[in-house]
């Protein structure tokens, strides 16, 4: 199916192609059709044939060239377009950009039906599904807010037709704005690009689009086809660790105990991971949170002093990290280079390489702020190869294993203000770009440094983020039990690399802020925590982490209402494990009830293991597909947790527990 697509929307001479823009008054359509052509082969991928398509009209001075991956292994097509002026005086105006434009005619009677996902907003809703028709003249707009790339809707979306399904990704860790709109008849019209391109380019000037995803699937909507998407992502881009997935950490920090991070020492942070080993947690990563850095004491004030606070890091950072690597643990640094508060270093000493808003930004609205924050200009090349030559330094230096930089503002405005009249778009692109630079360049001086892309928790997952970072905190609506089960059956269908945080051992509290990694806000130190109960829940996550890298089937609907349960299954078909957690709301009345489980094998015999109750049983996989699994929770609320396990056809019923080793999650 991919095949005759990319065939018909690229190679052939009159191709149909999925893109669109308009230059001096002339469609893309138009111009390319007055321009020589030529298609190169590109080494290939893993998975994957890569080619490059160009046109270049020598008069109008502009080259247009898009890179095409088309994936053997997933039914999947990528591609991003690159705009060069290769005249010598300044093109004529670009704009209307749409690196995504493709019409599609439905022959069915049944009408088109967009799937789309909220994004992170710091909210109980976030990640949460939404579900439109879409019927004569109908018509739907997706964006991002602020300019952070899943602030407030996902840049990923599916759009049923005719008993298939195309799935849209959007590459672009900026500003995106996408359109659905439908005829009068059976067609549909599907645009995707930035949010605003109207620009010339000077001599020499090349500018690259958002890369766009096309996956293919004649899956009926549900979990299935987000499965297959999900081996997709976890194959193509998901950063890997010697060929397979990176595993993400259980984690721990100080940040909450020592007042938002703003009063964390040299000595207080020994004494901390000292107080983990002598619980007995294995702990694989120490994290430092904001508030190492030197500045007037206020972690959210201080931003633009890279340098540890003389006061309590009197020896730098590299002691910290030097105790936890000698108890075998990796180090989780936090650093938000891109915003600058007024009289910190850089703002300082370095106003040439900031951008300044003409406007109130959101954050100050909201009184966050008292005054506007400047950013860190990472298109311009001197301020980028600052920062990166002075981060890498500290990760050198320190021993940092993840390198966690957060987002905390709205980029957007500042964007706009720096851009002239006949250059809207540039300041974006250059900055999106250097980003990418930024982090490339730290991931080749350092071999196996894992990116953390916080962004105010998870506002700036998209297709190239993901490809080079995992989502370590994938909202700041946290510690709030229905919330984190609410992220989890909204986001987990799309990425399986995040995590979040839980601050107490509580089961329902712990369970409910499972992912393929986590974070733990407990303190260690208290007279009467309850070490007990604290290696008991650590337990439970080592046991389940590989498990998030498989299938992920949600058993119930994604609801932020207390008075329902909420409940999933992770499957490893390839382990022949997997589990099922449940959990009872505050509100809900029920007791007891039967989950369908997914993706087992109907004729063989799984052994499960109700792991509160410690009791053992013995079913069918097609009595618990089609009858299901008898669940009860008597607390409110209250969770259950089951294991499975594929019986061998030689094992006897109770020769087998729930008790495999621990597969690496990357296996």
């Amino acid at each position: 199916m991919t095949e005759n697509w990319v065939n018909t929307h690229f190679l052939n001479t009159d191709a149909q192609l999925p893109f669109s823009f308009q230059y001096g008054g002339k469609s893309a359509t138009e111009w390319l059709a007055q321009s020589s052509r030529s298609v190169t082969a590109l080494p290939p991928s893993v998975g994957a044939a890569s080619f490059r398509l160009n046109w270049t009209e020598a008069q109008a001075g502009l080259s247009v060239t898009c890179e095409v991956m088309h994936f053997h292994d997933f039914p999947a097509v990528e591609w991003t377009v690159f705009l060069k002026n290769t005249g010598t005086a300044d093109s004529g105006v670009i704009e209307d950009v749409q690196p995504l434009d493709i019409g599609l005619t439905r022959a069915q009677e049944a009408e088109f039906v967009l799937h789309h996902h909220r994004g992170s907003s710091c909210e109980k809703t976030d990640f949460l599904p939404l579900v439109q028709g879409l019927g004569p003249y109908a018509e739907k707009q997706l964006a991002c807010i602020g300019g952070r790339s899943s602030d407030g809707t996902l840049p990923f979306f599916s759009l049923d037709y005719d008993g298939a399904c195309i799935i849209f990704g959007i590459g672009w860790s900026g500003g995106w704005a996408a359109s659905l709109a439908r005829d009068a008849e059976k067609g549909i019209q599907i645009r995707a690009g930035m949010k605003q391109t109207h620009f010339r380019l000077h001599p020499g000037e090349e500018v690259r689009t958002p890369r766009i995803l096309m996956f293919f699937s004649d899956t009926p909507a549900g979990a299935s086809r987000q499965n297959q998407f999900r081996k997709f992502i976890l194959s193509h881009h998901t950063p890997q660790a010697n060929g397979q997935p990176v595993q993400l950490p259980l984690a721990a920090s100080t940040w909450h105990k020592h007042n938002c991070g703003n009063g964390v020492t040299e000595q207080n942070q020994k004494e901390f991971i000292a107080h983990v080993v002598s619980a007995g947690i294995p702990l694989e990563c120490y994290w430092l949170d904001a508030g190492w850095y030197d500045g007037v004491g206020n972690w959210a004030f201080d931003v633009g002093n890279w340098f540890p606070k003389k006061t309590a890091f009197p020896n730098g950072l590299k002691p910290v990290g030097e105790t936890a690597q000698k108890q075998g643990m990796g180090f989780v640094l936090w650093f938000e280079p891109e915003r600058v508060y007024a009289g910190t270093w850089l703002y300082e000493h370095h106003p040439e390489w900031l951008l300044f808003p003409d406007a109130p930004t959101r954050q100050q609205r909201q009184r966050l702020v008292p005054q506007a924050e400047a950013v860190l200009d990472l298109g311009n090349p001197d301020a980028r190869h600052w920062l990166t030559e002075h981060v890498s330094n500290v990760i050198a230096e320190s021993g940092v294993t993840i390198y966690r930089q957060d987002f905390n503002f709205d980029p957007w405005g500042y964007w706009q203000s720096a851009d002239a009249p006949d250059r809207q778009g540039i300041t974006e692109i250059r900055y999106i770009q250097g980003l990418y630079a930024f982090w490339d360049g730290l991931r080749q001086r350092h071999p196996g440094l894992v990116v953390d892309n916080c962004a105010s928790g998870g506002r700036r997952l998209d297709l190239e983020t993901i490809s080079r970072s995992v989502a370590l905190w994938r909202s700041d609506y946290a510690f709030e039990p229905e919330g984190s089960q609410c992220h989890t059956l909204g986001l987990l269908p799309w990425l399986p690399c995040c995590s979040g945080g839980c601050h107490t051992t509580d089961p329902y509290f712990f369970r409910s802020s499972l992912a393929a990694g986590i974070s733990l806000a407990w303190d260690f130190e208290k007279s009467d925590f309850d070490v007990a109960a604290a290696q008991k829940r650590v337990a439970e996550f080592i046991r389940l982490r590989p498990l998030f890298y498989g299938d992920f089937y949600p058993l119930t609907e994604p609801s932020p209402n207390a008075d329902v349960w909420c409940a999933y299954q992770l499957d490893r078909p390839d382990l022949n494990q997997g589990a099922v957690l449940a959990f009872r709301r505050e509100k809900s009345p029920h007791a007891a009830g039967k989950l369908k489980l997914y993706g087992l094998k109907p004729d063989a015999q799984y052994l499960l293991h109700d792991v509160d109750a410690d009791r053992r049983q013995t079913l069918a996989g097609a009595t618990l597909m089609t009858e299901g699994l008898d669940v009860q929770i008597s607390s409110r609320p209250g969770s259950a947790l089951f294991l499975y396990e594929a019986m061998r056809s030689e094992d006897a019923p109770g020769q087998v527990g729930c008790h495999s080793s621990e597969r690496d999650a990357s296996q």
